[in-house]
């Protein structure tokens, strides 16, 4: 269970040990390294594409997901850098042009000084149209663009496998198998399963939530392979006593399940 972020900035928490090396020239960057920007030091952590995220910065948390679009996130550690994460001067290319930048970025963790950043980008369908009135090689020049505080620009290359996820995304199906009740104080579960029909790996992020609380949610990101299938169990709380059902959601972006669920007295 993650309580939703009081942070809307990340603030300097004092001398940091950061892996890696700081850089002093522009070229290639990669997880580990350390750059230095206008507002500080960040390390740049793991690279990835999911087919959905979930951007925890307000409450309750937003789940972002939509057919033609891949998210690009890249994780930092910013504990060191003074200003909000959406500021952090950094931008998706493909195949030369601008993709996504810090306004169109969506947030995980900024409360803890260690942040995922996400970008939206297409994918699929969407990234073959943009290849037909661009080049036919365009899936193979993405990166993650990092501007340093002296205005060079720092390039962060997808792998093979995160340009098959974006070329040819996974395909989701999600079933839920709620609780046949809820007790009216303490904890139960309901297990969701997220099935890959595609060609490749992918990662699918999804919230619980119900109706007696709004603060409160349960987060799980779905890891699964090519035509395999993750199952995991929400376990989660609810003080029910005034009530006789607890409504519940789970909301994976792309789509979500609505089911109720009675409560034991």
């Amino acid at each position: 269970m993650r309580r939703r972020s009081l942070f809307a900035a990340l603030v300097a928490g004092g001398t940091v040990g950061l892996a890696g090396c700081t850089l002093g020239g522009g070229g290639t960057v990669g997880k580990g390294d350390v750059v230095e920007l206008d507002a500080g030091r960040v390390t740049l952590g793991a690279l990835d594409v999911q087919s959905s995220f979930v951007d925890d910065t307000a409450a309750p948390p937003t789940v972002h997901g939509e057919r033609g679009v891949g998210y690009v996130v890249l994780a930092c550690d910013c504990r060191e850098y003074g200003a909000p994460a959406n500021d952090l001067p950094f931008a998706v290319e493909l195949a030369g042009e601008r993709v996504a930048d810090a306004a169109d970025a969506l947030v995980s963790g900024a409360g803890d000084g260690r942040p995922r950043i996400a970008f939206p980008v297409p994918a699929g369908d969407a990234l073959d149209s943009r290849r037909s009135t661009e080049s036919g090689n365009a899936s193979d020049s993405w990166a993650v663009v990092v501007t340093d505080a002296e205005g060079r620009e720092r390039r962060y290359g997808f792998d093979d496998g995160l340009r098959r996820q974006l070329s040819a995304p996974p395909a989701w199906r999600v079933t839920v198998d709620p609780p046949d009740a809820m007790p009216d104080a303490g904890t139960t579960r309901a297990w969701a399963t997220a099935s890959n029909t595609g060609d490749v790996p992918g990662r699918l992020a999804a919230v619980l939530a119900h109706d007696a609380a709004e603060d409160l949610y349960w987060r799980h990101e779905f890891d699964v392979d090519a035509n395999g299938e993750s199952t995991f169990g929400y376990r989660f709380a609810c003080l029910c006593g005034d009530r006789d059902e607890l409504a519940l959601t789970l909301d994976w972006g792309r789509d979500s399940w609505r089911g109720t669920v009675p409560v034991d007295t």
